[in-house]
């Protein structure tokens, strides 16, 4: 991690979501405040599937893909359609339109990405298509991310997209994501936004365990309890420079390519004075966000430089290894 902090006020009521997810450019991450929801009236996949109550709430139960059991991670080209009908038509057009997505994603690893390459086979990043013609439909968003690993919301501006008329749009992908809950909203007014920094008052990087690895229903996504700990576990440690125990917040005040470099099995505990925080004025409300800039590094066998800590990243790299180019 390079730099760790935040909180954000705000006048008044709606929610406050970062848009956690990823893409393959840089960027992705970014605060959306919620205004009046509006939920869809009708949804369907590409087998036909009714999609109204898997997706009316967070609750575990996904739109699922159909996955491409030849590479983990990957699914056969799919698509979940969404109908607002004429929802979107009486939203104010000065405030801008999000796409609010809850869901996570099957990682795939750099052995099967070298395997579906040798079988002619990509992955591609949900997109947004739109209703064109007698039927048929055209991409309007090449790309708009999937969400970054496992459950959480991710948001996607919809404003430029023409959804006055014709309120249906297809999220498209041959990536093996499940969504949980999908709604648009009206986003409010960021200029009411109050931001303060809090630097960590104690950042300690220590030895911990691993937490164990369950499942509350029995289905995938697995859950981490971080009260039950596992001392060991046959896992291969990189070669390399590790950063000592011990009081790291020199390294975590700014993203400088400075890192705290962690060995498995290791966690930073971290603490905030909220004394450093102004008094919060009535009728507002409060919202605290983790902000973290770091890398990780697998021990794939088709990853470059899969058993050492180096080379190390830096922010201005074009590609990993960073003397490849």
């Amino acid at each position: 991690p390079g730099g760790i902090a935040g909180e954000v006020d705000r006048q008044g009521g709606g929610g406050r979501c970062p848009g956690q997810r990823e893409l393959a450019a840089a960027g992705g991450a970014g605060l959306a405040c919620r205004g009046s929801q509006r939920t869809w009236l009708g949804g369907r996949d590409d087998r036909g599937q009714d999609l109204l109550e898997a997706l009316r709430q967070v609750d575990r139960r996904y739109a699922e893909p159909p996955p491409d059991d030849r590479f983990k991670g990957f699914a056969r080209d799919h698509w979940i359609e969404l109908d607002f009908g004429q929802r979107l038509a009486r939203r104010d057009p000065a405030r801008p339109l999000v796409l609010f997505l809850h869901g996570w994603v099957e990682y795939t690893y750099s052995h099967i990405n070298y395997a579906a390459w040798q079988a002619g086979v990509s992955l591609r990043s949900p997109w947004i298509e739109l209703p064109e013609g007698e039927g048929g439909w055209r991409p309007a968003s090449p790309e708009m991310g999937f969400p970054a690993g496992l459950p959480r919301m991710m948001t996607v501006d919809l404003s430029e997209l023409p959804l006055q008329q014709d309120g249906r749009l297809r999220i498209r992908t041959n990536m093996e994501v499940y969504w949980d809950q999908v709604y648009a909203a009206e986003t409010l007014d960021t200029g009411g936004l109050r931001r303060h920094r809090l630097d960590p008052s104690r950042a300690a990087l220590r030895p911990l365990g691993y937490p164990r690895e369950y499942s509350p229903d029995g289905a995938d996504p697995t859950v981490y309890d971080y009260h039950r700990l596992d001392l060991g576990v046959p896992f291969k440690n990189l070669r390399g420079a590790f950063t000592p125990h011990g009081d790291v917040r020199g390294l975590l005040r700014q993203v400088d390519d400075d890192f705290v470099i962690l060995a498995r099995g290791e966690e930073i505990a971290l603490e905030f004075d909220a004394r450093g925080l102004p008094p919060l004025p009535a009728g507002w409300s409060r919202t605290l966000v983790l902000h973290a800039d770091g890398y990780c590094k697998d021990m794939d066998l088709y990853t470059a430089f899969p058993d050492t800590v180096g080379p190390l990243p830096f922010h201005g790299m074009e590609n990993y290894p960073p003397d490849a180019h």
